[in-house]
């Protein structure tokens, strides 16, 4: 907004030439300040409103109604109480300084203006009174509005809604969007991405339902509205090409969804907190039938993403998926459990999706910072696959495949039987596929001298149970392969 426009001064005096006075001495120091004048303050609320008035500046002695009265008028209004107000007057009697200010003047000044006034003490006032409002506004403004997306907060929401529910024309739709997955979003691709999207839905919400009086962001991935004289129709079509609108525009790259819930409130008989309620139970129904295909279809998407980002990473998940499958097997595992290693080696890295690519598919030694964020993809894993009712179970074996038999690996320094057996068969299976897959910055191992190293740190870094059931997976496909 403008900003001669945002700062406004009331100057509430009978006397036409001490408001022309006050008009100039102030415009000269302060260019940006707005003036406007009343001579009897009679309609000084409407005249606030109107102008959005951030000061005022009040004469005590007034025709018709007194400047004390309208200082206590202004006091008693709850959308005006903070407005600083300067007083002025003839009158320089100690018990009249003391009354206004203690009715909660912000200051006070005597006519005829004095030398020192005109010079600088009138407009230094106003100066300070201004940006004593300015800083309330600011403070306010933050308290009510979402930062991020700029909509009123969940606060200010259920703070009027009783106020909001009063005099109001029905049918009054309550309507609540929720966004399928942000948190998984976030751990994959990085707040900026989850944002952008919380910052498109709500610009999507303005526009759609831009004459709604209160659209809130409700939570860290929902948000509000109320509507007037919707019908269910209408509401259904609004809400339905909102939701498209937003699948068009991420679905293609993230897999992400939305989902809504709706209830229209036909008459006063019961609370609107109590539709609220309903809306909010009925987008948490929708949510739950929407929710959980859409997150596996989001983690499918990011496998697919992670392997075009580095080739390398897909043929050796798929290895070790394999290894790890055989390696079940041979201990005897349920076919379950043989499934679920063998889908847990296929997306064991899937944490890697946050790391960048240039350190992913660099070619040399990874710098110390490089190889910390290497190390933070099994926390990563954990968080995308514990999002998903699908995937749940595997999440565990993501956030362990680096923890080692002996208590010295990451990221929980957990030992022997601490570690998910699903974790130890990766572990291993894993390692193997390291040794002896394409690197262009080490020594690629033969098959045996794999085996070695897994015999060298088995009991150490491995569980010795595991090395010796893959060893034997490794010689029997040899003889088959014979």
């Amino acid at each position: 907004m403008d900003e001669q426009n945002e700062n406004n001064v009331l100057i509430v005096d009978d006397s036409a030439i001490d408001r022309k006075i006050m008009r100039k001495v102030i415009t000269r120091k302060l260019e940006y300040v707005s003036i406007y004048e009343s001579s009897d303050g009679l309609n000084l609320i409407n005249i606030m409103g109107e102008n959005h008035i951030k000061v005022v500046i009040l004469d005590i002695m007034l025709p018709g109604i007194s400047g004390l009265e309208l200082l206590k008028n202004i006091r008693s209004n709850i959308q005006f109480a903070n407005i600083p107000v300067i007083i002025c007057s003839a009158i320089a009697e100690d018990d009249l300084i003391y009354e206004t200010l203690e009715l909660g003047a912000y200051d006070y000044f005597e006519k005829p203006l004095s030398d020192r006034a005109v010079k600088f003490s009138l407009a230094l006032k106003v100066k300070n009174a201004l940006d004593l409002q300015n800083r309330t506004e600011k403070i306010k403004f933050m308290r009510d509005h979402d930062m991020m997306t700029g909509l009123r907060t969940r606060r200010y929401f259920e703070y009027h809604i009783d106020k909001y529910n009063l005099n109001r024309t029905y049918p009054l739709t309550v309507i609540m969007f929720d966004i399928n997955g942000l948190k998984i979003i976030n751990d994959a691709y990085g707040r900026k991405v989850g944002d952008r999207m919380l910052q498109y839905l709500a610009d999507k919400l303005t526009v759609t339902f831009k004459d709604s009086k209160m659209i809130s962001r409700w939570g860290g991935d929902e948000f509000i509205a109320l509507l007037e004289n919707s019908t269910k129709s209408q509401v259904q079509k609004q809400a339905e090409n909102l939701k498209n609108d937003f699948i068009k525009s991420f679905k293609p790259q993230y897999n992400i969804s939305l989902s809504y819930g709706y209830v229209i409130k036909k008459d006063n008989k019961l609370p609107l907190s109590h539709y609220v309620k309903l809306a909010e139970d009925q987008l948490s129904s929708n949510k739950i039938l929407e929710e959980n295909s859409s997150k596996r279809l989001m983690i499918d998407s990011m496998t697919h993403a992670l392997h075009v980002k580095n080739p390398r990473e897909e043929k050796h998940s798929q290895r070790v998926s394999e290894l790890g499958g055989l390696i079940a097997t041979e201990l005897g595992l349920s076919d379950y459990e043989v499934k679920k290693v063998i889908l847990a080696g296929l997306l064991h890295d899937i944490g890697k999706i946050s790391i960048d690519e240039s350190i992913l598919n660099k070619e040399g030694k990874l710098s110390h910072d490089e190889w910390l964020e290497i190390k933070k993809h099994p926390e990563t894993g954990y968080r995308i696959l514990s999002g998903s009712a699908d995937t749940i179970e595997l999440s565990e074996a993501a956030l362990s495949h680096h923890e080692r038999w002996d208590g010295k690996g990451y990221p929980n320094g957990l030992k022997k039987e601490e570690i998910p057996l699903i974790s130890r068969i990766i572990t291993v299976a894993d390692s193997y596929d390291a040794m002896t897959g394409p690197r262009t910055y080490r020594k690629v191992f033969t098959s045996d001298e794999a085996i070695d190293e897994l015999l060298a740190h088995s009991g150490s870094q491995f569980d010795p149970i595991i090395v010796e059931a893959f060893i034997k997976t490794i010689k029997h496909a040899v003889l088959l392969s014979n």
